[in-house]
This record gives structure tokens, C-alpha cells and sequence, in this order.
């Protein structure tokens, strides 16, 4: 019988923007019921996402975060739940976004998560989104009990806060705190940010990558995929733990099998992030045309977004947002993923 509890809805807190137990949520959400729902095994709906990449054998963040717990704690899970169930819990799992301050303008962002996206909509005619920066002197986090804190962007190693915080770790003698780092990967590390990574015994450095050479580098321009491997070389000097966020899109979707295969051939572990918005980069909702392309490859996690059910994108409207894009980044969709511009251009 499956399990379908989660434990991030009484041990998380995600602070910036907006205060969520888990980004993964809809915008609006009900937690009573989503609690209830968990302790009562039943899938709630706001938790489609997971129960999605669950259903086609791949591991959620939902049994992520539970093994980890588990392990943390050194607790059983069905201990955990009953912990939860009598309200014996608190939190220690902190996502942490310090600013949208960010060096690339990946292709399913904006400016409110990065300010380099705010200059390419400026050039599209655009207002962009504001700044925004976490005020850590009212945030609510417990440095001394904290179990783990991931931290996110924008990208956290172009941020200063960040260092900030893990300092504070430190002041708080919590160095055994499980520390995540989210980073895009164009970040060459200093002597000094090297040293003080190098005092936490539990550090994961997570690398968002989706695709390999220049699809790498069109989905999340203007990086550099050369520069990546250096920094990844580098990364692994300060920890053994490097693993991978992979942001799957209408756009990257053809180049799954190759993304994945560089993955396992660099013995990296990664997780799926499903596009659901913006609306024409969603994997659910791709053009009819990109669906029954890609209906005829062999993967099955991509051929369960590929079922036609009438909320498709028009063609245009996918081929024209890349236009758009292209030409306020001055590129070209064919220079970087020649593949893909075969099919969604040819009848355009």
C-alpha cells in the first residue's frame, strides 16, 4: 500500500517572496486540508506535481524529503507521522531566497527571480519586476536548531546574504546543518567562500543543468557550458555531495534522453522540475505537432506529458515567445538546438 504522507507540511518553511511550506504548492492552497488529506493517505490534489513524477517511476520531491528526515532525525517515517498526527513537530527545514539577484535569463524565468531577466525585458518593452531582497533581521530562522537549509535565488552564490547565512550557521556552532546551495554553476568560487563551505560536514552543492553543450547554453543563456564543467570540477573539491536540478520544459523535452544520459555517464543524482508555468513552456500543455514528435521516442517520462487533452499551446504562441526572446537576446533558437527549430518552425 502506498504511503502518501509528506513531512514538509509540519517541518518546512520557505522564506522570500511568499512564506510556503513547499514551492510545489499551488498558488492557493488550503494546509489544514492538505495536512489531513497526508495523515489520512490520501494524494491530495495540491500535491499533483509529485504524485505526477511518481507516476512514472521516478522519485519525487515528497520521498526525497522524506528520506531525508528520516535520516536526519533518525527516525522512522511511520514515527514521524504520528509525531505530526500529535502536533510533537517543528520547524528545521528552511528554502531560503535571499534576492532575485541573478547573472542568466533562462528561458522559463523572469525578472522576478532574476535581475538579468529585468534587462532583457527592458529591451522587449517590458516593466520589469523590482529587485527583491530577504531582510535577514526579521526572518524567522532558527540557526541552532536548523536541520537543513537549502538556499535559493536568483543565484545564491552571486548573492552576498548567502554567506551571510552560513555564517551565522557557524556563529551558532550549527556546522552539522545539512547546507543545500541551488546555483546555476557560472559561479568560480573565491579562496575565501571556498574555506568557509569547507567548515559544514553536510554540504550539497545542487546544479541546475537542462540540457548538455549549447541547448545548456540557449536554456540558460549566457552561460557558458565549458565554464560550467570547470566550476562543477571545482565544486567537487569542497564536497563529494553534487547533484542536479533539472527544469524540464516544452523546450528541452527532445533532448531528455541525451540530458539524462550525461547525468548518469557523470555519476550525478538529479531530480525533475516540471514547467508548469509559463503556460507556453509547460510540458503538459506543449503544441499538438511537439507531442506527437516527441510521442515517438522511447522515454516514458516524456510520453506521459504527451497525451493530447485539449489545453494545448498553439504553435504560434510557442514560436512566437521564442522570437520574442531570441531577439532581445540577441541569439537564435537554430544556432543553439537545431533539432527542435526543425519541428516548430517548418510549417510556421
Amino acid at each position: 500500500m502506498t504511503n502518501y504522507f509528506c513531512v514538509l507540511p509540519w517541518y518546512s518553511q520557505e522564506l522570500g517572496r511568499q512564506n510556503t511550506p513547499c514551492c510545489l504548492l499551488p498558488q492557493k492552497y488550503n494546509i489544514d486540508q492538505i495536512k489531513k488529506d497526508l495523515l489520512d493517505n490520501i494524494p491530495t490534489v495540491a500535491c499533483k506535481k509529485c504524485w505526477d513524477v511518481e507516476s512514472t517511476g521516478n522519485k519525487s520531491r515528497r520521498q526525497f524529503e522524506n528520506e531525508f528526515l528520516d535520516y536526519k532525525l533518525d527516525r522512522d517515517l511511520d514515527k514521524i507521522q504520528q509525531d505530526c498526527a500529535d502536533s510533537k513537530h517543528q520547524t528545521i527545514l528552511y528554502q531560503i531566497t535571499t534576492s532575485n539577484l541573478c547573472n542568466q535569463a533562462c528561458v522559463s524565468c523572469d525578472s522576478k527571480f532574476s535581475t538579468k531577466w529585468a534587462q532583457v525585458e527592458k529591451r522587449m518593452n517590458l516593466l520589469p519586476n523590482p529587485q527583491y531582497q530577504l531582510d535577514l533581521d526579521t526572518a524567522n530562522i532558527n540557526y541552532g536548531s536548523a536541520k537543513r537549509i537549502s538556499l535559493l535565488g536568483g543565484e545564491p552564490l552571486f548573492d552576498p546574504k548567502t554567506f551571510e547565512i552560513l555564517q551565522k550557521l557557524i556563529d551558532h556552532g550549527n556546522t552539522s546543518c545539512f547546507v543545500s546551495l541551488v546555483t546555476n554553476g557560472s559561479i568560480n568560487l573565491t579562496v575565501e567562500q571556498i574555506a568557509l563551505l569547507t567548515q559544514f560536514t553536510d554540504l550539497n552543492i545542487c546544479i541546475s543543468i537542462d540540457g548538455v553543450g549549447p541547448v545548456f547554453e540557449y536554456m540558460r543563456w549566457p552561460a557558458k557550458w565549458n565554464s560550467l564543467l570547470e566550476n562543477i570540477d571545482q565544486y567537487k573539491s569542497i564536497t563529494k555531495n553534487i547533484s542536479v536540478s533539472y527544469t524540464v520544459s516544452a523546450l528541452n523535452a527532445m533532448y531528455y534522453d541525451q540530458t539524462v544520459g550525461w547525468f548518469k555517464q557523470n555519476n550525478l543524482a538529479y531530480n525533475h522540475n516540471v514547467v508548469s508555468r509559463p503556460i507556453w513552456l509547460a510540458l503538459s500543455q506543449m503544441p499538438i505537432k511537439l507531442k506527437q514528435h516527441l510521442k515517438q521516442q522511447q522515454n516514458n517520462f516524456i510520453k506521459t506529458y504527451c497525451n493530447q487533452t485539449g489545453s494545448e499551446v498553439a504553435l504560434e504562441t510557442l514560436t512566437q515567445n521564442i522570437v520574442k526572446q531570441d531577439r532581445a537576446k540577441k541569439i537564435n533558437i537554430r544556432d543553439y538546438m537545431p533539432e527542435l527549430a526543425d519541428v516548430i518552425f517548418d510549417t510556421v
